[in-house]
């Protein structure tokens, strides 16, 4: 039995003890007890309500050592899931490191693939050019043999105006 309940208990004795008890000479209200029985139930009272003070000053102390557990555990939550939100935090900038770098050597690949298509085609042009030179003196020689003739010379002399 609890501590609440030996108080009820007693309590329901104490009541029957001066519900049953005769009244004294005649008077109303006023009764004789037996003083023994009054004064053990209300030691045993007082030991009860004891216990009860015990027992609630006992559950407060356990409802706070409770709220610093909680506590403690809820600070040690927020610490690991900090920790793990700056673990995600780095792993994303060693990420996103590694990924610009990538991206640079891609871009230096890329420039230097375009230089070397530029200086090709340059020298392409350049070797097209001379073929061209070479071809247009080869055509002037071959020209020069037909000097004698009129109608070549006016169809070279139109050709330079033209130009």
């Amino acid at each position: 039995m609890n501590a609440e309940d030996a108080v009820e208990q007693i309590l329901k004795e104490i009541h029957l003890l001066f519900a049953e008890s005769r009244e004294f000479l005649g008077e109303p209200g006023t009764i004789l007890v037996n003083k023994e029985k009054v004064f053990a139930l209300l030691e045993k009272l007082n030991f009860s309500m004891r216990a009860v003070v015990e027992s609630a000053g006992a559950t407060a102390r356990q409802q706070e050592m409770a709220r610093l557990r909680s506590e403690k555990e809820g600070a040690k939550i927020v610490k690991e899931y900090q920790r793990q939100a700056d673990d995600v935090y780095a792993a994303s900038l060693i990420y996103t490191e590694d990924a610009l770098s990538r991206t640079k050597r891609l871009i230096d690949l890329a420039a230097e693939q375009a230089q070397d298509i530029m200086r090709k085609t340059a020298y392409d042009l350049e070797q097209q050019k001379q073929q061209i030179q070479t071809n247009k003196a080869e055509l002037r020689e071959q020209l020069q043999d037909f000097k004698e003739s009129r109608k070549y010379i006016l169809i070279l002399e139109e050709s330079e105006r033209q130009r």
